[in-house]
């Protein structure tokens, strides 16, 4: 699985090396807010965090993108959780123009990380933490609206999955961000 991986990112890097130098460059970031799903909801409750961004257009309709983000989720069940993704991303633009929609897919590694703190009253307790570093994946998509030749607003939202020897967690990540254009 991991040589897949580092397969597909060395393939992104090199496609953009190549294309580049004929599409649009941009570096950004925004606000991400978590939504837990399934098992995760169960030990997780919501979360608030951040993503940067860097993205580069091989056609007016098509790009790819490299990020790294952070969401911290709220304390469930005397523990708190949170996610690190760093993931290669493609974007399709459905129509041209200064307000574009587009549907999105992503692939990397996310770190998940997991701390405890159960306390029995009298009886003493414990703590603990875990974190460890799994396949991702990703879907969804959003809206991209330009306010001038530099900036333009990024909203969107997706389906994530962290991929485990164990089983899978997966979130809803909802963004508002900004990018600016190189």
């Amino acid at each position: 699985m991991k040589k897949l991986l580092s397969v597909f990112v060395v393939a992104l890097c090199l496609a953009g090396t190549a294309s580049a130098q004929e599409g649009a460059m941009s570096v950004g970031g925004g606000l991400n807010l978590g939504l837990p799903m399934g098992d995760f909801g169960n030990i997780a409750g919501f979360g608030f965090g951040f993503q940067a961004r860097f993205q580069y257009g091989l056609t007016n309709d098509l790009a790819l993108a490299g990020s790294f983000g952070y969401i911290s989720f709220s304390e469930k069940n005397s523990a708190s959780s949170s996610v690190m993704p760093i993931l290669a991303s493609g974007r399709y633009y459905f129509t041209p123009g200064d307000g574009r929609p587009y549907g999105q897919a992503d692939l990397g590694l996310t770190t998940f990380s997991q701390t405890f703190n159960f306390n029995f009253g009298g009886l003493g307790g414990f703590a603990g933490s875990a974190s460890s570093t799994n396949f991702s994946i990703g879907f969804g998509g959003g809206y991209e609206t330009k306010l001038n030749d530099k900036w333009s607003l990024d909203f969107g939202a997706g389906y994530n999955i962290i991929l485990a020897s164990g089983g899978s967690l997966s979130y809803i990540g909802i963004r508002a961000g900004a990018n600016y254009a190189l």
